[in-house]
């Protein structure tokens, strides 16, 4: 059985760095449910921020919840790659890619290192109106609730990280 991982987390908590090294260890191939929407973006010659991409992803949820998750559950499906997934965070996504057997992994970052990484990202320093914005969004406060198989906490090293990893996907391939 071919591995199948979602991860869940605030931004800023490593969720892409984590499915970028599983990708490369594991041989996966890593989907996002945002990449569409990046995908729309840059056709119509859109900067892909952070508030386009919440702000599409929400307009086209309104007319049917699993838009996203239905794209992506096409793609797994006609795949037959190992898949990781690194930016689930609605409890519709879940559930409508359990049947394929994902196992999901939440990981869980404190609030100053998420901000101190998002604005290295950004190069600069994110203003409080922008967090608050960003960290009350529905999308971020949904995804401690998100029923998942495995936790890992994101506070040391890039090398703890990948351990902890390690030691999640040995767990996942036992259970097969």
């Amino acid at each position: 059985m071919r591995l199948l991982i979602g991860i869940t987390g605030n931004m800023g908590s490593g969720k892409s760095l984590a499915a970028d090294y599983i990708t490369r260890k594991y041989h996966c191939k890593k989907l996002r449910l945002s990449g569409k929407m990046r995908e729309i973006a840059l056709e119509l010659e859109i900067e892909p921020t952070r508030d386009f991409l919440q702000g599409i992803g929400k307009f086209m949820r309104d007319f049917d919840d699993d838009v996203w998750v239905r794209y992506i559950f096409n793609k797994v499906q006609s795949s037959e790659s190992p898949i990781v997934i690194d930016d689930i965070r609605r409890e519709n996504e879940t559930k409508y890619l359990q049947p394929l057997g994902f196992q999901y992994i939440r990981i869980d970052t404190r609030s100053d290192i998420r901000k101190s990484r998002i604005e290295n990202r950004v190069e600069g320093k994110i203003t409080d109106a922008d967090w608050d914005r960003w960290t009350t969004h529905l999308t971020e406060n949904q995804v401690m609730e998100l029923e998942v198989d495995y936790q890992i906490e994101n506070n040391g090293t890039i090398g703890e990280l990948q351990e902890q990893l390690d030691t999640v996907i040995m767990e996942i391939q036992k259970k097969r």
